[in-house]
């Protein structure tokens, strides 16, 4: 069977009545929101600052929850979006408390001897609206700067997390039951 190539080049008349079909205008609102969420998380990773996506993701749908007629009547889906609120504000320094840091050890081969090196420090942070936990990873070159120009700006506070609420809330019917 002869192989025939189904692909051709367009011609000028065809190329004049061209319409791109993968144009920015069919992304929905949350493709755009998440892109934008992405840029700004990555900008706070840079910094060594804690970001929470999981809160602005879901205060994004319940905003789109709440206004979603008006987003269907309009035609401009990025006018709606740019309604919602700055997420600079899922990162601001208040929104997050220091919980605790710990050294990472890594295995190397050294003069053909595993010996564990220190690598740098995880920081652990809880967001203080839902509970979130957040990592933030800082290398061994990079921890002095950062434990005096970013966690300085932490408070170190013992977070209650949702769960462990609830688990004390069942404990206690429990014991009222009894």
């Amino acid at each position: 069977m002869a192989e025939t190539d189904v692909f051709r080049n367009s011609t000028e008349l065809e190329k004049q009545n061209y319409i791109e079909l993968k144009k920015g205008s069919n992304k929905t609102a949350l493709d755009l929101f998440l892109g934008e969420l992405a840029k700004k998380q990555q900008e706070y990773s840079k910094e060594f600052k804690p970001f929470c996506t999981r809160c602005a993701r879901v205060d994004f749908e319940k905003f789109v929850v709440d206004n979603a007629m008006e987003m269907e009547l309009s035609d401009s889906t990025k006018n709606e979006i740019s309604k919602f609120k700055s997420l600079d504000e899922y990162g601001k320094d208040n929104r997050f408390a220091f919980i605790e840091s710990r050294e990472i050890r890594e295995d190397k081969l050294l003069d053909g001897i595993r010996t564990p090196v220190v690598t740098g420090k995880v920081y652990v942070f809880r967001c203080i609206v839902r509970g979130c936990g957040h990592k933030i990873f800082v290398g061994t070159e990079d921890v002095e700067a950062f434990e005096k120009n970013v966690l300085s700006k932490y408070i170190t506070r013992k977070v209650i997390t949702p769960e462990k609420e609830d688990e004390s809330t069942e404990t206690k019917v429990k014991k009222a039951k009894k």
